[in-house]
């Protein structure tokens, strides 16, 4: 019976996805409207920064006590929960919206997780099982339903740059131009977590290793510097903000002051 439904699934990926999605976002629905109403506003340092860009206009105070800008966060997610907070408010509603937000995403995680297996030379099978196996298992609850950042659209944007690394590892030809786009997923990805920055350093080592030519050399230059030119202009507001040089998110460096004078 259960082979028989994979067989089906696997030639009725949109099937898959919808299913697998459904049943994500109706487990993680569940677990939300028991959620008390006091823990469904806990957004955290994000929720803080999206509440300092509706009211003030800045990337801002993400303590309980105003500390000016900073750059305690990647942009991207603080940015989209203002949006969600413009559209909703900042009350019950703004906050239950935000997660259904989050929740979606998950769920287009998971349901994505039979075509990524694909897409990475998986057995199909094994993304089916885990997409399913995720969606009905929520281990992280908490994160997946009411307090997550933004661990989904990382792993959304992660999964795309890598497929687009990897295909150009594959090809025979390699242009200028198709680096350039390399770079541009990559630098957009640090926006939403700059953590994958060690992801990118250690592919372009491997492929340094594995294909050691000079156009293997003129393509990991290019590609580290689109990206880091894409994160210039972050770079640029956290150094004029906080008087010091710093990733896109994190502290500056020493000796400079984390706040305005």
């Amino acid at each position: 019976m259960l082979w028989k439904l994979q067989l089906q699934l696997a030639t009725r990926p949109g099937l898959a996805f919808l299913l697998i999605f459904s049943l994500s976002f109706l487990v993680r629905s569940a677990i939300l409207v028991n959620v008390p109403r006091p823990d469904l506003r806990q957004a955290g340092e994000a929720g803080q920064i999206a509440e300092a860009l509706i009211s003030k206009g800045q990337f801002a105070d993400p303590y309980l006590v105003p500390t000016g800008p900073t750059a305690h966060s990647c942009p991207f997610f603080p940015m989209l929960l203002a949006g969600v907070f413009e559209l909703f408010g900042k009350g019950d509603g703004g906050h239950f919206a935000r997660c259904i937000l989050n929740i979606c995403a998950y769920s287009l995680l998971y349901a994505l997780l039979p075509t990524l297996a694909r897409a990475f030379a998986f057995l199909y099978s094994a993304g089916l099982i885990a997409g399913f196996a995720a969606a009905v298992l929520p281990t992280k609850a908490s994160a997946e339903v009411f307090r997550g950042w933004e661990e989904p659209y990382a792993a959304l944007i992660l999964a795309l740059a890598l497929l687009g690394t990897m295909r150009r590892w594959d090809s025979p030809r390699r242009s200028g131009a198709s680096a350039v786009w390399l770079g541009l997923i990559w630098g957009a990805a640090f926006y939403v977590s700059v953590s994958l920055g060690s992801v990118l350093i250690g592919l372009v080592l491997v492929d340094l290793w594995r294909h050691r030519s000079v156009r293997t050399l003129r393509d990991a230059g290019i590609v580290l510097g689109v990206s880091f030119a894409v994160t210039i202009p972050w770079l640029l507001r956290n150094h004029q903000q906080l008087h010091g040089w710093t990733l896109i998110a994190g502290q500056p460096g020493p000796g400079t002051s984390l706040f305005q004078p």
